[in-house]
């Protein structure tokens, strides 16, 4: 007995396949090598904190980040920076839907963190090793 399915039936199944994300989590071994290859290291002190939602379409709940830090200590710095210099991290925090990359975590006031991160074009800077650019990978 042979099975035939309608055009439509394998045209929806396809494009509900297409729909999943096709990502996974990044080895210890992949996020240690962007952390290598930022161009910022630093340890940073969290000042402020402002955190909007995207867009008012946002069933997700992502956010757009945008953090207040005193540099405390440079490791290396592309940019220049300097132990006492204020900086401002700009991303989009993305809550965890599955697979994929480490979402970047959501940082505390007047918490203290090592952080890898690359200047933007805008002068702000960015997280430059996703999930792991305020913590050690282990």
């Amino acid at each position: 007995m042979t099975l035939h399915k309608s055009p439509l039936t394998i045209f929806i199944s396809l494009f509900a396949f297409l729909l999943i994300p096709a990502q996974a989590e990044l080895s210890p071994k992949s996020y240690r090598n962007l952390q290598a290859k930022a161009p910022e290291v630093l340890q940073i002190q969290l000042k402020a904190r402002k955190s909007s939602r995207l867009s008012l379409l946002n069933f997700s709940r992502d956010r757009n980040e945008r953090l207040e830090a005193t540099v405390l200590s440079v490791t290396r710095s592309k940019s220049g920076l300097k132990a006492g210099d204020k900086i401002v991290i700009t991303y989009q925090h993305r809550k965890s839907r599955g697979p994929g990359p480490r979402p970047i975590p959501k940082l505390a006031n007047g918490g203290k963190y090592p952080a890898w991160l690359s200047k933007t074009a805008e002068g702000t800077y960015s997280p430059a090793a996703r999930g792991f650019s305020f913590s050690v990978v282990n």
